[in-house]
Order: C-alpha cells, then sequence, then structure tokens
C-alpha cells in the first residue's frame, strides 16, 4: 500500500479536488486537519502528521490488527509497530521489542519517540485476566435484560441514533465499575 509517512508526502496526495481528503483504503481515508494531516480509519485519526515532521499514533482504544496494519502503513522507513502477547510496540527491529505503544504517543521528524507506555506487562496481563473474567459473567448470564433506570446510566442513556452514553462519549470508567462489582448490563 502507497501511504505517506511524512506530512509532506500527505499533503502531496491532497490536491485538486481532494485536497480537503482522499479514500487511501477500505475505511481509511487521509483528511486535511487545521495544521496537519490525518490518515483515519473509521474513525479514528490512527496517524496525524504534523507540519514539523513528527507522527502522532492513536489507535482509539481499537488494538485490531487492521488499525496496526494501518498504523505501520505510515510509520517511517525502519519502524514497525507490532504485537507480543496482547501488548503493543513500536521498535526498529521484528525481533526486539521496542518501545511500548501508547495512544497519543509522538514520533518527531528524527525518530525520537515521546509518549510511550510504561512497561508494565504484569498489569496487563492482570487486566486481560480481569476483562475476560467479565466477559465470561456476561456470557453466564445471557440472555440480558435491557438496562433500566435503576442501572447504569452510562449503559441505559441511548442518543438519538441508539448509541449508548458511554459509546457516545468514550466513557470506559464505568465498566471498571461493573467488573469490580460483577454486575453484567448490555
Amino acid at each position: 500500500m502507497d501511504v505517506p509517512n511524512t506530512f509532506k508526502a500527505a499533503d502531496a496526495l491532497l490536491t485538486g479536488r481532494c485536497q480537503d481528503g482522499r479514500n487511501i483504503a477500505n475505511n481509511t481515508r487521509l483528511e486535511r486537519r487545521s495544521g496537519s494531516i490525518a490518515l483515519r480509519y473509521h474513525a479514528t485519526d490512527v496517524v496525524t502528521y504534523h507540519l514539523d515532521g513528527s507522527l502522532t499514533l492513536d489507535s482509539g482504544g481499537w488494538r485490531t490488527t487492521t488499525t496496526k496494519e494501518r498504523i505501520n502503513w505510515a510509520l517511517p522507513r525502519g519502524l514497525h509497530l507490532r504485537r507480543d502477547k496482547g501488548v503493543w510496540f513500536v521498535g526498529s527491529s521484528w525481533f526486539d521489542n521496542g518501545i511500548p505503544f501508547a495512544d497519543g504517543m509522538r514520533i518527531g521528524p528524527r525518530g525520537g519517540i515521546t509518549g510511550a507506555k510504561t512497561d508494565t506487562p504484569s498489569k496487563d496481563r492482570a487486566i486481560k485476566r480481569r476483562v475476560q473474567a467479565f466477559a465470561q459473567l456476561c456470557a453466564d448470564a445471557l440472555p440480558l435484560p435491557k438496562p433500566s433506570n435503576g442501572d447504569c446510566w452510562f449503559c441505559y442513556m441511548v442518543t438519538e441514533n441508539g448509541q449508548t452514553l458511554g459509546d457516545r462519549s468514550h466513557e470506559a470508567d464505568h465498566l471498571d465499575s461493573h467488573m469490580e462489582e460483577s454486575y453484567a448490563v448490555p
């Protein structure tokens, strides 16, 4: 896939009638922003190209194979985003883990990385076990009734298009309380 890995290359693709945006691949677009250009996958700017030559990476919380692929398309030559035991890393080699990935991390024009996550694989594994246990709790409780006014407001309240308040606001903290209380809500 011929995806730009610099602001200058992205800017060169956004010309003529496509100066505000251009389709790159399925559900993936280059879009001009105020002072930057974004590589958007679905509703998430997975890579933002900055005028100073730096890139900002963001999975939007969607740690999927395709999200990782889209970010890899835009990384400068020699850098790769890879996964090891469910944890994402940015590095210069497929053989070493590199630096733990964090949403909002920035790759400078000379390759320096800021905003990386602190490496906490044991904590990440504990969270993964907790989420898997909660998923099993929800699966065992199927079919789940619709939430009512006595339930979690982030799960109960919906927008005009049917999206829950939790999904609409990208508020996930209430899910921590669901897991802590072993409280299954659809």
